[in-house]
C-alpha cells in the first residue's frame, strides 16, 4: 500500500488521493515492525531482513510525505485547491496551517508592491481581529488556527467562529460556507 502510494506521487505532478487514516495505518504498521525486531535475535537473518525492511519503509515515508508537502505548498502558492478527500486528516490540518501561511506572503507581497510597509505585527494584529462565522458542509478534523490556537473538529452542520483566514480557506475548499461576521 506505501509502495503503490509512493509510486503515485513519484510518477503524477498532481497530488494523489490518500485516505484520511493513512498514516496513521501506517505509523501502526512501523510500530508493530519496531516491536517485532526488538523481540527478535539481531544476528539471525531474520532480524536482519526486518532491519533492512524497517529501513527502506522510513525512507519511502520521509519521501513521500517530502513530495505530498511541496505539491500542497506549490498548489497553495498557485491559488489552486487541493480536493478535501485527497488530503489525510494530519494533511488536512497541515494544509490550512500553509494555506494561513501563503496568505501572509501574499499579503506581505502586495504591500510592498503597493510601496507600503510590510509590518508583519501589524498584519498579524489586523488577521486576528478578524472573526467570521461558518457552517460546515463536511465532517473534518481539528485545524490550527493562524492564532495558533486548536479548532475542532467539526461535524456537519456544525456552526462556529473562526479566524477569517482559516474561515476563507475552508470556504475555498468548499468544507464550509458562510454564516455572518462578529
Amino acid at each position: 500500500m506505501l509502495y503503490k502510494a509512493w509510486k503515485k506521487e513519484k510518477e503524477d505532478p498532481k497530488i494523489q488521493p490518500l485516505d484520511k487514516r493513512f498514516f496513521a495505518e501506517l505509523s501502526l504498521y512501523l510500530k508493530d515492525l519496531k516491536d517485532e525486531i526488538e523481540l527478535l535475535d539481531g544476528k539471525t537473518l531474520l532480524a536482519h531482513l526486518a532491519l533492512e525492511k524497517q529501513k527502506n519503509l522510513v525512507k519511502i515515508v520521509n519521501d513521500l510525505i517530502q513530495i505530498r508537502y511541496s505539491k500542497i505548498s506549490t498548489v497553495l502558492f498557485n491559488s489552486e485547491q487541493v480536493p478535501y478527500n485527497y488530503l489525510t486528516s494530519e494533511e488536512d490540518i497541515i494544509y490550512n496551517s500553509i494555506s494561513m501561511t501563503i496568505d501572509q506572503i501574499k499579503s506581505i507581497k502586495q504591500k510592498i508592491l503597493k510601496g507600503q510597509n510590510p509590518n508583519i505585527k501589524e498584519i498579524k494584529r489586523t488577521e486576528e481581529s478578524k472573526i467570521l462565522v461558518v457552517r460546515f458542509l463536511k465532517d473534518i478534523p481539528a485545524i490550527v488556527g493562524s492564532n495558533m490556537k486548536t479548532y475542532g473538529p467539526f461535524k456537519v452542520e456544525d456552526v462556529v467562529s473562526l479566524p477569517t483566514e482559516n474561515a476563507e480557506s475552508l470556504i475555498k475548499r468548499g468544507v464550509a460556507v458562510k454564516i455572518g461576521t462578529q
